[in-house]
């Protein structure tokens, strides 16, 4: 910006539509340098920016927040949370909202007021999404978490990611949150992805289930599950058929009297070490979710399943899809359900997305 004529310059704000900023590590000396400088001072008037990457929250005066639709944030601590909650005090015309690191151990130490965010679709908090270098996914149990699910509210919200570990219920009643929040933005709530680690350094954990937690989302369409508890631990130390086996055989019940998820038409499960009988569970809900087996039912309530998707290492889909499996995808795809398989890397990192 120093190399730029004010002409040129004032050109560069007044079409800057993108920004992203990485930097001031000390607080002090970051809002020093934004109140001073000329460049900070006209970037809070650039009348087409709309979409901004901070390292963390950034004063009301650094941006012109009212007219953002998206915001990044890379890190929210515990000591600039009452400022992340001024901005979207102000942002009403914010659609999309991605936080990548919820760094807070600690109570938060203030009590923060009830907040609708108004015109959010998008929240998305720890994604694994491959964009940063570190995944950290979130304790359920941790504080910033716990406040922005139950302190904001999202009358609009169409979409939620969440990447998470699952604290045992015995020792933190944290999934009620979680619970709530989706229990308040039900209505609208079409898009869900939800990436798990179980937390497994407690002797004989107990979760809440996935059944019990997406009971409060009827409208859902798009899911995604994503089981990293088997990246993290040894096969003798995690089962994933103790959490998603009953979720999956839930699913499948579409003769209930209130089945679960009715408004499903896309089903996404990743688990780099998928195992037969999970696998059979999930072409078994393709199946019972067909357009051909639907038909034949009294099941008005429940939406035909149009694609589902497995993604997995290549040893693990090898040893899964055996030549009865293989019938039966046949015959899904012959009724109109897509099923679709993705490898998965052995490195994380580099994990296609499903």
């Amino acid at each position: 910006m120093n190399h730029l004529t004010p002409i040129q310059g004032q050109e560069f704000v007044n079409n800057l539509r993108f920004f992203g900023v990485n930097g001031f590590h000390d607080r002090d000396t970051r809002n020093v340098h934004i109140s001073n400088h000329p460049f900070w001072q006209a970037l809070c008037h650039a009348p087409k920016l709309t979409e901004v990457q901070l390292d963390r929250p950034y004063p009301l005066e650094s941006f012109p927040y009212h007219q953002l639709t998206t915001l990044i944030i890379d890190v929210l601590h515990n000591d600039n949370v009452e400022e992340f909650w001024r901005i979207l005090e102000i942002s009403t015309n914010l659609r999309t909202l991605t936080v990548y690191d919820l760094h807070s151990y600690t109570p938060l130490g203030i009590l923060l007021r009830r907040m609708e965010v108004p015109s959010l679709r998008s929240l998305s908090i720890s994604p694994n999404d491959g964009k940063r270098g570190s995944f950290k996914p979130v304790y359920t149990d941790n504080p910033i978490l716990e406040a922005i699910l139950t302190s904001l509210g999202f009358p609009s919200l169409f979409s939620f990611e969440l990447s998470c570990f699952l604290i045992p219920i015995s020792d933190h009643a944290s999934p009620s949150s979680l619970l709530t929040m989706l229990q308040n933005s039900s209505g609208t709530l079409r898009h869900m992805s939800l990436a798990f680690i179980p937390y497994l350094m407690t002797s004989k954990p107990s979760f809440l289930s996935f059944s019990a937690l997406f009971e409060a989302t009827p409208h859902i369409e798009y899911f995604k599950l994503k089981d990293l508890g088997t990246d993290f631990y040894s096969k003798e130390t995690y089962s994933s058929g103790k959490l998603v086996a009953p979720f999956f055989s839930d699913l499948a019940d579409v003769e209930s009297d209130d089945p679960l998820l009715p408004n499903l038409t896309y089903l996404a499960y990743s688990n780099s070490k998928v195992t037969p009988d999970i696998m059979n569970m999930v072409i078994n809900v393709a199946t019972s979710r067909s357009p051909r087996h639907l038909s034949t039912i009294e099941c008005s309530g429940v939406r035909p399943l149009e694609e589902v998707r497995v993604a997995a290492n290549r040893e693990s889909l090898d040893r899964s899809l055996d030549d009865h499996t293989r019938e039966e995808i046949q015959r899904l795809e012959e009724d109109g359900v897509n099923v679709r398989f993705w490898l998965r890397s052995r490195d994380k990192k580099k994990s296609p997305s499903i």
